[in-house]
């Protein structure tokens, strides 16, 4: 999914642009009950992982790729 900003954005409020776009079913997959990514969501900035315990101060900015990987685990 490609979303335009202008320059830059907050985590929080691309989140909230994606689920404009995609409905509540990705939220529900995305966020858990108080609104934060999902512990077992590995989150990447231009390829690199990024720790998302602040996701309202994490800054994106235009032209970056923003990846959100569900940890895999088996047995």
């Amino acid at each position: 999914m490609e979303i335009h900003i202008e320059e830059k954005i907050t985590l929080d409020s691309l989140i909230k642009k994606m689920i404009q776009t995609c409905g509540d079913d990705f939220k529900n997959l995305l966020l858990d009950d108080n609104g934060l990514l999902h512990k077992f969501i590995l989150l990447a900035i231009n390829g690199n992982q990024i720790l998302h315990s602040n996701q309202k101060e994490i800054l994106i900015y235009s032209g970056d790729q923003i990846s959100f990987i569900p940890a895999i685990a088996g047995g």
